[in-house]
């Protein structure tokens, strides 16, 4: 059902972990090692972190912890090239979890195909 979507989330998994991105029990904007503009960096991924709450709980229990870990990496790349670029790749992020979270959302709720209720006499359906 939601096979497209699991496969993007995987898919940047994988390219995460690849780059060295690891999930920990720590937020990422707790570590002193962050490079850039730290405090920039830090409310970008508070912002991430908070809307990923729109995300369905099982995509972002699953998926959660790597998507934080990701972005937060990509947000202090961004870091190296002003707050502008930080911006920038929030409003990104953010549009694509608002629109990634609403197709999840629609494809879980789509009805099961099955018998449609019959009218009886009385105009009631069984």
């Amino acid at each position: 059902m939601l096979s497209a979507e699991t496969d993007r989330l995987e898919t940047l998994v994988r390219h995460a972990r690849r780059k060295g991105v690891k999930a920990t029990n720590r937020p990422e904007w707790s570590r002193a090692e962050m490079s850039g503009d730290p405090h920039r960096v830090a409310r970008a991924a508070r912002i991430y972190a908070f809307a990923l709450l729109c995300y369905p709980r099982r995509l972002r229990a699953r998926y959660g912890e790597e998507m934080r870990a990701t972005f937060t990496a990509r947000c202090r790349d961004a870091a190296q090239n002003g707050a502008f670029a930080i911006a920038i790749l929030l409003a990104r992020e953010l549009a694509d979890l608002a629109a990634a979270s609403l197709a999840a959302r629609r494809r879980s709720q789509t009805p099961v195909p099955g018998p449609s209720p019959v009218a009886t006499s009385e105009g009631a359906t069984s």
